[in-house]
């Protein structure tokens, strides 16, 4: 899907009327399993260009198709997205929750690689709460699944986390490490976080030590 495409990308003003249009039409035909899809993209798009009152419309429209279609191994993506949200939001009891609620209906092991992402955004999370050892343990959790799977991407990502975790415990080498091999991993892969893990090494390296 195109729309998809530019997502990842970060291309977000043009993915996000793209989708409006796919949902319109896909509300239009009835269908109803695709209508929550979109919604779930387009929820994660709005919170990511900023618009966490749009973000939380569309995802929690999301999770009541996905409900009432009775699509339980769905519905862990939908509430992992919204805990993004009211991270995002600085409600971190009510994304600590949703991360949970996600992951006790999901099924363990059918989807090792959404397993993966929702453990790294669960560390995310706990992270930005300020719990630097939880997010340590939730990221190498993430970080096993992606390696046991040769999951570039994902063992990019899991690293970025740990070594944001390690640098809110004052591990600056530790953290270092973990983010100059994410960063081997993640290049060609994800610009954006590319960027963020060059500007990280970048402030925690003292001058005339190589990044």
């Amino acid at each position: 899907m195109i729309a998809v495409a530019l997502l990842r990308q970060g291309r977000l003003d043009e993915a996000i009327p793209i989708l409006e249009r796919c949902l319109a039409v896909h509300r239009e035909l009835g269908d109803r399993r695709r209508e929550a899809a979109i919604l779930n993209n387009l929820g994660n798009a709005l919170r990511d260009r900023g618009d966490l009152t749009g973000a939380l419309h569309h995802l929690q429209a999301a999770l009541v198709i996905r409900r009432q279609l009775g699509h339980r191994h769905k519905e862990g993506s939908v509430l992992d997205n919204l805990a993004l949200v009211y991270q995002r939001q600085g409600d971190y009891s009510r994304a600590i929750a949703c991360h949970e609620a996600g992951r006790a209906v999901a099924d363990s092991g059918t989807d090792p690689l959404r397993e993966a992402q929702a453990l790294v955004n669960f560390a995310e999370t706990l992270q930005a709460s300020g719990d630097h050892r939880a997010a340590i343990g939730r990221a190498a959790e993430s970080l096993e699944i992606c390696r046991r799977h040769e999951h570039q991407r994902g063992i990019g990502l899991a690293l970025q986390m740990l070594g944001d975790a390690h640098a809110g415990l004052g591990h600056r080498a530790v953290a270092r490490r973990h983010w100059r091999e994410a960063l081997d991993r993640l290049d060609g892969l994800d610009p954006q976080a590319c960027a963020r893990l060059r500007a990280a090494l970048a402030q925690a390296t003292t001058p005339g030590e190589p990044h």
